[in-house]
């Protein structure tokens, strides 16, 4: 089933009609793993593999500048991600209710910026610590944070802003 079937189901089984926060909106998504603790969790794995059974990835001191200067972009990101929630008053954690759907800047080339931010962190700490676990510990990141709150984020937002969250839907990536 592609993701648009998926969501075309997922729409059918839900209500059309956009939920307000005065109706029952206290959690939001109700994301319950924090997804920065599923990022920090799996580069530790990426480290005790890495302590185990080292795989470098080279020597070259270029691909370790590369991915110290993709951490300090990820970084600048997630502030400026940050500062755009704040400006705009809703809240940037996914189990807090949201007041907007945000399409701009960030979010008019993916849906979820912020976690496209963290996989780029933690390609850049891996790569920086030349490091083959750590470069490739975002891929469960990612997985787990789609199942855990990706999914809940967007059956949320569809259902509290319906047709202009579906909207939106249609015309940006999820990713990148």
């Amino acid at each position: 089933m592609t993701d648009s079937e998926q969501d075309r189901a997922r729409r059918q089984n839900s209500q059309e009609t956009p939920v307000s926060a005065q109706e029952g909106d206290h959690k939001g998504p109700a994301v319950s793993i924090p997804p920065p603790l599923v990022f920090v969790a799996f580069l530790v794995v990426g480290l005790v593999l890495h302590l185990v059974w080292p795989v470098r990835l080279t020597d070259s001191l270029l691909l370790r500048f590369a991915g110290a200067t993709l951490c300090v972009l990820a970084i600048v990101a997630l502030l400026a991600i940050g500062l755009m929630f704040h400006k705009h008053q809703t809240s940037i954690a996914p189990w807090e209710p949201t007041t907007r759907v945000l399409d701009h800047g960030p979010y008019a080339f993916s849906r979820n910026p912020i976690y496209v931010a963290f996989c780029f962190l933690a390609i850049g700490i891996g790569l920086s610590q030349n490091s083959l676990w750590m470069s490739l510990s975002f891929i469960p990141s990612a997985f787990v944070v789609f199942h855990t709150a990706i999914v809940r984020e967007e059956e949320y937002l569809e259902k509290k802003f319906g047709e202009q969250y579906r909207r939106y839907k249609a015309k940006v990536r999820r990713w990148i």
